[in-house]
């Protein structure tokens, strides 16, 4: 699993947002797989944060993040993982510098989703 998770994150790191997706999915896969709480609530931090890093790289309007993490009441558990959450995205930063990349991915969408895009904002601004 780690060695898959490595070619995600490469993949992420150059431009393959599916990449980055597959990986946030492989924590919550392995989750259901495991009886140890420290290790669920690890796997948890980790699939939770890479949603997050998924979301704010997305130019769309729908969300990966599950809601009923997001808004979570537990707040010792919020606090661990925003930090889990800043601790990725700062060697998310690192990594995409080091390739010599912007932070954000450099998504070239075909002009049939650019369309779209465009069309789903008008439709929802007229709802």
């Amino acid at each position: 699993m780690n060695q898959a998770r490595y070619w995600l994150m490469q993949a992420a790191l150059n431009n393959q947002l599916v990449g980055l997706t597959e990986l946030a999915y492989s924590y919550t896969d392995e989750i259901n797989h495991t009886d140890n709480t420290a290790q669920k609530q690890t796997l948890e931090f980790n699939a939770f944060a890479y949603f997050t890093l998924v979301d704010s790289m997305q130019p769309i309007t729908e969300r990966t993040l599950p809601t009923e993490f997001a808004y979570t009441k537990d707040k010792e558990k919020l606090k661990l993982f925003k930090n889990k959450q800043a601790e990725l995205i700062t060697q998310w930063r690192e990594d995409r510098n080091n390739l010599g990349l912007k932070e954000s991915l450099e998504l070239n969408p075909s002009k049939d989703v650019i369309e779209f895009l465009a069309l789903q904002r008008n439709v929802c601004r007229d709802i």
